[in-house]
């Protein structure tokens, strides 16, 4: 109803958007997020959440028009960038992921949270044990907390690197 009673507001487009695609009815959130971002062009959420939309319904190439104008429009935010890096990693565009992962890192270099979520992604999600341990090394260059090195030790073992990965889980 709210949809009919201010057809020409973003802001209602925008909050039925969400319920949907908290519903995974992503087709219909999808169109609400472009509808959104047709009547305001300067926000990036709607650009966003119509790529992650776009994304669920394997429209690829709309996805990454979407992410890509997200990511013009607000080219500060690690969480845009790391988003659109998994994005392409999911469609096996590694390399070209891992240069969006390593610009968000750049943007906040002393965040080692980046760097941990971005290690254990290429980790879990693709097997990509090289590349993850290079993000676990930088995060731990910044913070060596313990589970952070539980985590890494995990990654050691999986790469069959037993006596390396004994060792920092002893630490840890």
């Amino acid at each position: 109803q709210a949809l009919e009673l201010k057809p020409e507001s973003h802001i209602f487009r925008w909050n039925y958007a969400l319920l949907m695609k908290k519903h995974h009815e992503y087709e219909c959130s999808a169109k609400l997020f472009l509808e959104a971002s047709t009547l305001d062009t300067h926000e990036p959420e709607y650009f966003f959440n119509a790529a992650a939309c776009l994304s669920k319904l394997n429209r690829v190439q709309e996805a990454k028009q979407n992410y890509v104008k997200t990511i013009e429009l607000e080219d500060k935010k690690p969480r845009y960038i790391i988003e659109y890096g998994k994005f392409l990693c999911s469609q096996n565009e590694f390399e070209e992921g891992n240069e969006y992962f390593q610009k968000a890192c750049s943007l906040e270099p002393e965040n080692w949270e980046l760097c941990y979520e971005i290690a254990r992604y290429l980790r879990d999600a693709h097997k990509e044990y090289a590349k993850s341990e290079l993000y676990y090394k930088q995060c731990l260059s910044i913070n060596s907390m313990g589970y952070v090195s539980a985590s890494y030790g995990y990654l050691l073992y999986l790469m069959r690197r037993y006596e390396d990965a004994e060792q920092l889980l002893k630490v840890s």
